[in-house]
């Protein structure tokens, strides 16, 4: 069992420095998880994901607790139920699609959006962060 994610930045886009912030949104891209364990005996899957904080070159952060993810769409791939979890931020590990009832060799593929809560009078400047993913 194995899982791809990107590994180039994602560009969410950007954002006028308002006095009330606001969110910003932008496809991350392909997640795809790929299970060849034929099904054994009560297995499943867990994708999971954790983002660092959003830094500029220089200033405040914005902190990972105002970082969401919504799976979206999920492609998929032999006899399984997908749940997309769309945690609403990503502080720690924590699910993000989960497989159950899998019947034989199963994938997944969804292109997550990523939901930045920025707050009012940041300054302007490209933000950074380090979105990871894993699957057990």
């Amino acid at each position: 069992m194995g899982i791809t994610a990107p590994s180039v930045s994602a560009d969410l886009g950007t954002r006028p420095n308002t006095v009330l912030g606001g969110v910003i949104s932008g496809a991350l891209g392909e997640v795809q998880v790929n299970d060849a364990r034929s099904a054994i005996a009560g297995s499943g899957w867990v994708a999971s994901a954790i983002s660092t904080a959003f830094t500029p070159p220089t200033g405040t952060a914005i902190a990972a607790s105002a970082v969401g993810y919504t799976a979206g769409t999920i492609t998929k791939v032999g006899t399984a139920t997908y749940t997309a979890n769309n945690p609403a931020a990503l502080t720690g590990v924590i699910a993000v699609v989960t497989a159950t009832g899998i019947t034989g060799d199963n994938s997944a593929t969804w292109n997550p959006m990523i939901n930045v809560a920025v707050p009012g009078s940041l300054a302007a400047g490209v933000y950074s962060a380090t979105i990871t993913h894993s699957v057990v």
